[in-house]
């Protein structure tokens, strides 16, 4: 909540951090292919736009390709594209520019036969469901080659939410775990079976989540108490179990199964007057997730009662909870059911 609130407040007056990443001067032949790059960080995400020689940059040419955190890509040069570049990030708390590059597109495209290459393939990404990923791939050669995009584990991209940017950059939108993989980019000769190839890994968590919930029971006395919850995420949450906020700890009663989905406590004999309320459960998920309540287990036992011990009345049954419990009988003390010297 105190992080919530504090980002909350951050995001309301925006801020901006100093460009981590500047375009870089560069010469490029005619026909090939230019990048830039700037990189910045803020609150909210800024908005990164180009300008060449002061002037927003044409993104109506396609042989421009602008992708986000600020890549610029442009294709097919020629001399009119030539000039000094520069990014501007924007968002409500500043506006920032970004040093100046030049472009110099020297010349004249070549004929000379150029075998395939790939001057910047795919980054490994880790995102969270239902963000937008894009693989970056920038191919050169002669004649131009052809970019194709494929998983490493044969399994088919789809179609929904994806799209080719620019000549080859593939970006897949509305993210799910399925999208999870290695993604292998390939830029083809054309008519040959020459190519090059580079990949890149995708990594797409999803926050943890209940899936079932564990329920209150009631178990006869020398039974065992069976309680179930299933949990999903990735990666793969992991489930604790509390009793009373305390973390439940393994006994000879109590055991956890399937990677601590399935709780089963075997329910000892207990010396009272009705049904008792033994514990109650809560699940967590770490790392850094709220514990969820979890169910309440009674027994039912019989009255008989050793000698000198007086029956409890379901009126002080319900002053607590009992914490702990074995082969003893409930008694009463000035201030407090006491169950084997535990207090409720």
């Amino acid at each position: 909540m105190i992080w919530s609130v504090c980002q909350t407040e951050m995001e309301s007056k925006g801020s901006m951090s100093d460009f981590h990443i500047h375009p870089q001067n560069a010469v490029v032949e005619e026909g090939g292919v230019a990048r830039f790059q700037c990189q910045i960080h803020g609150l909210p995400e800024p908005v990164i736009l180009w300008q060449k020689n002061r002037m927003p940059v044409n993104t109506d040419n396609e042989r421009y390709t602008l992708l986000p955190k600020g890549v610029l890509q442009i294709t097919g040069l020629r001399a009119e594209d030539s000039g000094i570049f520069h990014c501007v990030a924007t968002n409500i708390a500043n506006v920032k520019f970004s040093r100046e590059a030049r472009l110099t597109v020297s010349g004249s495209h070549s004929t000379v036969y150029k075998d395939p290459m790939i001057l910047v393939g795919p980054e490994n990404l880790t995102l969270t469901v239902h963000q937008t990923a894009v693989l970056e791939c920038i191919a050169t050669g002669n004649p131009r080659p052809i970019v194709s995009w494929s998983r490493l584990d044969g399994r088919p991209i789809g179609v929904e939410g994806i799209q080719v940017l620019g000549t080859g950059n593939l970006m897949i939108s509305d993210l799910t775990v399925q999208h999870s993989g290695i993604y292998v980019c390939a830029a083809n000769k054309p008519g040959t079976r020459v190519r090059r190839t580079a990949q890149g890994r995708l990594v797409v968590q999803a926050p943890a989540e209940f899936v079932q919930h564990p329920q209150s029971i009631s178990r006869p006395v020398g039974t065992t108490a069976i309680f179930t919850c299933v949990a999903q995420g990735e990666p793969p949450p992991q489930i604790t179990w509390l009793r009373n906020g305390q973390i439940l700890e393994t006994s000879d009663h109590i055991k956890l199964k399937n990677n601590n989905r399935c709780l089963a406590c075997n329910v000892i004999p207990l010396h009272c007057l009705r049904k008792v309320k033994v514990g109650s459960l809560v699940m967590v998920m770490s790392p850094g997730q709220v514990p969820v309540p979890g169910a309440a287990l009674y027994v039912h036992v019989n009255c008989d009662l050793a000698e000198g011990a007086q029956p409890v009345t379901g009126a002080q049954l319900t002053r607590g909870i009992v914490s702990s419990y074995s082969n003893a009988i409930v008694k009463l003390s000035p201030k407090a059911i006491v169950l084997d010297d535990v207090e409720l």
